[in-house]
C-alpha cells in the first residue's frame, strides 16, 4: 500500500506558506519548524494539530514520521534486548539510567537520537566496552543512507 501522506515540508509547500508565515500561524519559532521538517525533532500532539489546521489539512494527511532528511538509521535492537535481559523492563532501566521512560522508548525506536551524555551513562551502568558500544549505538539498519 502506497503512503500518500505528505512530509511536514511537503505539507507546508503544498499550502504555499513560507517558513515565516507557517511559524506565525502556529505560533512557533522558525528553529522549531525547521527542526521538525529536518527530522531532528517531532511536534507534540497539540503542535501537530496546529500544523494541520494552519495548512488546511487533516491530521492524517501529514506523515509526521517521514522527513525529507536523508539520514542514517541505527539499529538499537541489540541494546533493547540487553536492557530487557538485564533489567526486565524499559521502565526499570530508565530509572537506573535516570532517563525519562518515554525518551528512552523514542530513542530505542529511532524517533530520536541518543545524546552523548546518555550514551556515556548507559555505557557506564551496563559496563559496555568499545566494541559493544559501537554495536549497541552505531550499527546501521540495512538500507539506510549515509548521505
Amino acid at each position: 500500500m502506497k503512503n500518500n501522506r505528505m512530509t511536514m515540508k511537503e505539507a507546508r509547500d503544498n499550502s504555499r506558506m513560507t517558513v515565516s508565515a507557517a511559524c506565525a500561524a502556529m505560533q512557533i519559532s522558525k528553529e522549531k519548524l525547521l527542526s521538525w521538517e529536518s527530522g531532528r525533532t517531532l511536534p507534540a500532539a497539540d503542535e501537530a494539530l496546529r500544523m494541520a489546521a494552519a495548512y488546511g489539512l487533516k491530521l492524517n494527511d501529514i506523515d509526521f514520521s517521514r522527513t525529507d532528511r536523508k539520514c542514517m538509521t541505527f539499529d538499537t535492537s541489540e541494546l533493547r534486548g540487553r536492557i530487557l535481559g538485564e533489567y526486565g523492563t524499559l521502565s526499570r532501566f530508565a530509572a537506573a539510567a535516570c532517563m525519562d521512560p518515554r525518551k528512552l522508548s523514542r530513542r530505542l525506536t529511532g524517533k530520536a537520537e541518543f545524546t552523548i551524555y546518555e550514551i556515556r551513562t548507559i555505557r557506564k551502568i551496563m559496563n559496555l566496552n568499545d566494541d559493544e558500544t559501537r554495536t549497541m549505538f552505531f550499527s546501521l539498519v540495512e538500507g539506510s543512507s549515509e548521505n
